[in-house]
């Protein structure tokens, strides 16, 4: 597993996303920084299922194990990312 790509959409509004590649196919994670409170730091699997409890648990263990080569600012969205789902567990 590696991550394929990491960024944010804009510099202001846009989620900030993380593009993971596995064995069989890959994931994508986004992270909302909208002003909506209820939306605001959620933490969404494939665009889709938003993450929390034992999904949350399972998608932050399988990141722990992907090879990470990330620096400067694709460094600080994945760790955005990864605090805003440890926060959801």
């Amino acid at each position: 597993m590696r991550i394929v790509d990491c960024y944010s959409e804009t510099s202001d509004i846009g989620p900030d996303i993380v593009i993971v590649e596995t064995e069989n196919s890959g994931f994508t994670l986004l992270m909302s920084r909208s002003g909506d409170p209820y939306d605001h730091m959620k933490v969404y699997f494939d665009d889709e299922e938003i993450l929390e409890g034992s999904r949350s648990k399972e998608i932050l263990n399988t990141l722990s194990s992907v090879k990470n080569d990330l620096t400067g600012e694709a460094l600080n969205i994945y760790n955005g990312i990864l605090a805003a789902i440890e926060k959801s567990i």
